[in-house]
């Protein structure tokens, strides 16, 4: 409980604000601890972008089941856990502790706590319950479910339940049906087991099985397959909640003039009235000889402290949220009655269809004209740059090339509410803040020298020449020459197609979306690299996207804009997710969910380990818009499948029972064993894939990376040859399946000096990268998931350029010819036959940024430790963690080849 004389101090700040690559982060700060409103994709880089931290947050609050509004949870726990704070509640709708557990496959921390406090279902809107107390705040929850849906309570006997012996008999029952009570627990105990291993050290007397780990131990997070959770129900999905923030009453200041009138004796009794404790003092006209002396009689000044209330309400919750009765005590406040506890803040993520509704204007209205009210529209918002250094970024590179470095797409002003605002409302924006006690108005922060926001697309090019005047003359001349040298190789390029037709796959195009490793940063997203082949199939165009980390659905948005985005959702064909850790896979299911909201169900193949299978077989959100006939045609096929071989069937096909009783919707086969059914699947899928694609062959061989990685082989039969890496050593079975690739897309995360590092940690350094190309006899290389020690621009090795043809044939014929290696930068669209012109701009591009190292409280110890592991890594090697700095980098010395 409170301190002596606590008297807190706090603020409420919007780091983000709903947009095309983020929502709603509010952050709570008290003197002593830190909260956090919100957790989609994007929030740790939101936080670093604006030089916060994550430091003392002691709790997160989720408001629905969306993707949008969570998705962001497990790299902020991670992050945290690596920053070195033990111990995080995570309070949310029914489905938290469900929501968590499908990420064991990926997520998890020793030594690290994390509380998970579902809403219990079955709760009305009219009550009112308590999910979270500390010294600094209480916070309670209504819940909203639309009436149709909503369960009658369930008590449950908690002490019945003991959490860490639970031991269902999984060889008759499968979580699917464990009765509510015991599914909640295990739920719960998934979390527990996922975040702190020294609960999975009890050792069975049995052979090994379900939830048992090859050591012997059991762990409710081991990912079985064969026993997935089932789908949240349909309650749990439509749950929305409203949390009611409020502190310990603000306690006034001692009156000692009161306090002598009262008989109240000077010394330690005077001190548990300041407490809050009642006295007793000698009074002979009393009753007894003694009266009681109370807190308020001696205290003056004191009130009830201000509350924060944030709204998450959907159309189809606005019913439950109107006839609520929770509310009551607050809009009794505004009245002015002495029960009533004044709301000085409420934040409102509804959209235009709620806050426009008259009733609902009225509730606001109910709470008192000094509320100060703040919308959150998660449909109709600013598209403003938010990730502001890596679109500076990105305009200074445009002024190299605006065809390879293309503007983000930004402000659209029609995308701002156009009605007016209901009184004392505003619309909620990055930087507002209020002052909660002290009780202040809303202010905008000043924005830091590093988040200034870049001009507006439609000012971009006025904005680039005054850029380019302030940077230094010998940009400015290295900048010209290598415009200059550029020019005259595509002359001489020309000159050659006339007699030498191109090389099959030059007009392929590589979108580097994310070109970081371990987590985002300001200027590098994670993982993420999108193929655009002209002529797939049957001269249609075709996309593959490799890797999706978290946020990757931001950075499209970004990179191709909304008209573009159903464009290349039609086109897209096929997601490869190369291995289990969490910068690799966190935006599968936010892609997923948004491609079938732009009405595209056309098939789509997902490549990838089983335990990916499983993660989107237990997650609703992402299924939620599609119909079955859609969700079919998301086609799965596990990575290793690829490296054996697989052999058809004849047998009826059958539906897995789940199906029917809907605990589950997809896939429509088991995605594991080798059942008849699963094995004409997997047949009857490679054979479209190949059809569908054009490809001669498709190999997934497997990589030398911390736990089980695979690395992607693609050839066509135009006769083009595509190699994606993955998580990396040097790799023989890469380089052998690999050998005359048209483009080598090659991780680079270390610099040549940390050798050592980079195998400890599974990954390459820029030189091995380049050699790895060579012994394939790749034709082009780029490089790509750079540790975030590097945040602007990689100190890559000097190589003896060979200069060669720019239209030579492919280096698969032996012949000692060097080949066109290039680094990569978010939202870079490059063409296989544009690689080459990297090698000019390195210059002037080492001349734009200085060095700069990684910002945000917990990165630099995750990028030290890089500690993203997957749950079979876990089993093979304890989990342990490399520590390292990575400061103190020598002098840049960046150099490309170029084959002029």
């Amino acid at each position: 409980m409170p301190t002596e004389n606590y008297s807190p101090n706090w603020h409420v700040r919007c780091v983000s604000a709903p947009g095309p690559d983020t929502d709603l982060t509010l952050h709570v700060s008290f003197d002593n601890a830190r909260y956090m409103f919100g957790c989609g994709e994007g929030t740790q880089r939101a936080y670093t972008q604006k030089k916060l931290g994550l430091k003392g947050v002691e709790a997160i609050f989720l408001s629905n089941a969306e993707n949008r509004t969570r998705m962001g949870l497990p790299g902020v726990l991670m992050t945290a856990a690596d920053g070195g704070i033990s111990e995080i509640s995570v309070v949310g709708p029914p489905d938290t502790s469900h929501f968590l557990g499908t990420f064991r496959s990926s997520v998890m921390r020793a030594d690290f706590k994390v509380n998970p406090r579902s809403m219990p279902i079955g709760k009305t809107p009219h009550d009112v319950t308590e999910m979270f107390q500390s010294p600094n705040v209480n916070v309670k929850a209504v819940s909203l479910v639309p009436p149709a849906l909503r369960s009658s309570p369930r008590p449950v006997d908690e002490a019945s339940i003991d959490m860490h012996t639970l031991r269902p008999d999984f060889s008759v029952t499968r979580p699917a049906a464990l009765p509510r009570p015991e599914l909640e627990a295990w739920r719960d105990l998934i979390v527990d087991h996922m975040f702190d291993r020294s609960r999975r050290t009890d050792r069975l007397d049995q052979p090994p099985g379900p939830f048992v780990r090859p050591d012997g131990t059991f762990s409710a997070s081991w990912p079985e397959s064969k026993f997935p959770l089932p789908l949240p129900t349909a309650e749990e999905q439509a749950t929305e909640m409203v949390y009611i923030l409020q502190p310990p009453p603000v306690r006034g200041k001692f009156d000692v003039k009161r306090a002598n009138e009262l008989g109240v004796p000077a010394g330690p009794i005077r001190g548990r009235l300041v407490k809050g404790e009642e006295i007793e003092v000698d009074d002979p006209n009393a009753e007894g000889g003694k009266r009681i002396v109370r807190p308020a009689d001696c205290l003056v000044g004191g009130h009830p402290g201000a509350v924060l209330i944030v709204i998450s309400c959907s159309p189809a919750n606005l019913p439950s949220l109107l006839e609520s009765t929770a509310f009551t005590p607050y809009q009794a406040a505004a009245a002015g009655t002495p029960e009533g506890r004044r709301v000085h803040m409420m934040v409102h993520r509804v959209i235009s269809a709620v806050w426009r509704d008259p009733g609902y204007q009225s509730w606001m209205a109910s709470f008192g004209p000094t509320t100060q009210h703040f919308l959150a529209n998660h449909e109709v918002y600013s598209n403003d740059a938010y990730f502001r250094s890596a679109a500076w970024l990105s305009l200074d590179l445009g002024l190299i090339d605006s065809l390879i470095f293309p503007w983000v797409q930004d402000h659209d002003p029609n995308l701002y509410e156009q009605s007016p605002l209901p009184p004392a409302t505003s619309i909620l924006l990055p930087n507002h803040q209020v002052r909660m006690h002290p009780p202040g108005v809303l202010e905008l922060l000043p924005n830091h020298d590093k988040d200034e926001p870049p001009p507006t697309k439609q000012y971009a090019h006025a904005g680039c020449r005054v850029s380019i005047t302030q940077k230094p003359g010998e940009v400015q001349t290295a900048r010209l020459r290598a415009i200059s040298a550029v020019r005259d190789g595509a002359a001489a390029r020309d000159a050659n197609s006339s007699s030498t037709p191109p090389p099959v796959g030059s007009d392929i195009t590589i979108t580097t979306l994310g070109t970081g490793s371990a987590l985002p940063s300001k200027y590098r997203n994670v993982s993420a690299t999108m193929l655009s082949i002209p002529n797939l199939r049957a001269g249609q165009a075709g996309s593959i996207l490799l890797d999706c980390g978290e946020g990757t659905l931001g950075q499209m948005r970004r990179r191709y804009g909304p008209q573009g985005m159903r464009e290349l959702y039609a086109e897209l064909k096929m997601i490869f997710i190369s291995h289990m850790h969490a910068d690799h896979h966190l935006g599968l299911h936010s892609i997923l969910e948004d491609r079938f909201k732009h009405g595209i169900t056309t098939p789509l193949y997902v490549l990838g380990p089983r335990s990916i299978a499983l993660h989107m077989q237990e997650s609703a959100s992402w299924q939620r818009p599609a119909s079955d006939e859609a969700l079919a045609n998301v086609l799965f096929l596990e990575g290793p499948k690829f490296t054996r071989p697989v052999f058809r069937q004849k047998s009826a096909e059958r539906s897995p029972p789940d199906l029917a009783n809907g605990v589950r919707r997809w896939p429509p086969v088991d995605s594991y064993g080798n059942s008849d059914a699963f094995n004409n699947y997997i047949y009857n899928t490679v054979e479209q894939l190949l059809e569908n694609l054009d490809l001669e062959s498709l190999h997934v061989p497997q990589v030398a990376h911390r736990g089980h990685a695979n690395g992607l082989v693609l050839k066509h039969k135009s006769g083009w040859k595509v190699v994606y890496s993955g998580d990396t050593t040097p790799c023989d079975n890469l380089v052998k399946a690999g050998y005359g690739a048209t483009l080598l897309i090659h991780e680079a995360t270390l610099e040549d000096d940390k050798p050592e590092m980079a195998y400890r940690k599974g990954h390459s350094t820029f030189s091995q990268a380049i050699k790895v190309g060579k012994d394939m006899r790749a034709r082009h290389i780029l490089l790509n998931h750079f540790s975030q020690r590097y945040p602007k621009v990689p100190k890559l090795p000097t190589p003896s350029a060979v200069p060669r043809s720019p239209s030579s044939g492919s280096g698969s014929d032996g012949g000692n010819i060097e080949p066109v290696v290039s680094i990569s930068f978010d939202l870079m669209s490059i063409k296989v036959s544009d690689m080459w012109k990297m090698a000019h701009y390195m210059e002037p591009i080492s001349l734009l940024f200085p060095e700069e190292e990684e910002e945000g409280d917990g990165a630099e110890a995750a990028v030290a430790k890089d500690t993203n592991v997957s749950a079979s890594e876990v089993a093979a090697k304890g989990g342990a963690a490399v520590k390292g700095k990575g400061k103190g980098r020598k002098e840049q010395n960046v150099s490309l080849i170029s084959p002029f």
